[in-house]
């Protein structure tokens, strides 16, 4: 089976997922960026439910790959100290949130739900999300 991966090392092994670089590239062996990126300095990744099973797993991979600071987005915050670097009250059925949880994050990861039931306006949260 052909490998789609590349030829970085550490690659052919199925088990290991190269990290991602800030530069987008993907080289496990930059130790410079690596060197100069303090915790203080990384660059920020927001993740709406944070709080949730995917959410959830998202913030730990970010945080064990090292490369970024989590910022764990969620409907209760007080449920969630300690469970990222920055901890912030985001709610996708109430916009006017997100502004403050989105300022100067890198990226995002969003997830709706979408078993949530026929009284949940999907459209409108994933929406609200960009």
């Amino acid at each position: 089976m052909p490998n789609h991966r590349g030829s970085n090392s550490g690659e052919n092994d199925p088990g290991k997922v190269p990290k991602l670089q800030l530069d987008g590239s993907r080289n496990s062996t930059n130790k410079a960026k690596e060197e100069i990126m303090t915790p203080e300095h990384k660059r920020v990744i927001a993740v709406l439910g944070a709080t949730g099973a995917q959410g959830g797993r998202v913030v730990r991979a970010i945080q064990e790959q090292g490369d970024f600071r989590v910022r764990a987005l969620t409907r209760n915050p007080e449920n969630a100290a300690g469970l990222a670097d920055e901890v912030v009250a985001a709610d996708l059925t109430q916009p006017e949130t997100l502004t403050a949880a989105f300022a100067g994050a890198y990226g995002v990861f969003a997830n709706t739900n979408s078993f949530a039931g026929s009284d949940v306006d999907e459209i409108a949260r994933g929406t609200a999300a960009v």
